[in-house]
């Protein structure tokens, strides 16, 4: 539809531009999914639900373009696509949130959400993220390291190490893997060494 309104008006730039928005529009009522979201507006997102409403709403705004289109929009970090193709399914089903800012920034460029309009979309995450640190429920709950990194009788009490867990429970799945390493290694260290 692009290429043949670029072919009869000679490619001028201002038709070309409203026949996607024509396109954009039939699409959306075509589809009549953007309706029955009742996504809140962006300054008003507390809960994952609400965010993943509002993101399945700014695909379907998009026209909700097939997903390996949406992945080219999204960009490429060297050879790699910034958003995988399961990630942009699972957040447009509203199964999940990605784990990490890069992929949801790489989610919101390909659904044409520019730079100068993500500052209330990472407010957004960010308040998202928080909460859900804060009321991850307890089978989901990261299986404690923590003691296992102690050597010897625990300095810690029990509420510190359940603060200590919490915060390891809000990193992202790489960095809680990086740290517990660290940690690992330094209590290794600080043990004494058995001499058989």
């Amino acid at each position: 539809m692009i290429a043949f309104t670029e072919a009869v008006t000679s490619g001028h730039a201002q038709s070309v531009v409203r026949a996607r928005q024509l396109w954009r529009r039939a699409r959306i009522e075509h589809r009549g999914i953007l309706r029955g979201l009742r996504a809140p507006a962006v300054r008003y997102i507390r809960t994952e639900a609400d965010l993943l409403a509002a993101l399945a709403a700014a695909y379907e705004k998009a026209g909700a373009p097939p997903l390996r289109t949406l992945q080219q929009r999204a960009g490429k970090a060297g050879t790699a696509p910034l958003l995988a193709l399961n990630t942009a399914a699972r957040i447009i089903k509203r199964t999940h949130l990605p784990t990490s800012v890069k992929p949801f920034e790489a989610f919101l460029t390909g659904c044409g959400i520019g730079q100068r309009d993500r500052g209330p979309w990472l407010e957004a995450w960010a308040r998202v993220r928080a909460r859900s640190v804060d009321t991850l429920p307890p089978s989901r709950a990261l299986l404690s390291p923590v003691p296992a990194l102690l050597v010897g009788p625990s300095p810690l009490d029990a509420q510190e190490l359940q603060s200590i867990e919490q915060v390891l429970r809000g990193l992202h799945h790489a960095d809680r893997q990086h740290l517990l390493y660290v940690l690992r290694g330094r209590a290794s260290a600080a043990s004494p060494s058995k001499v058989g």
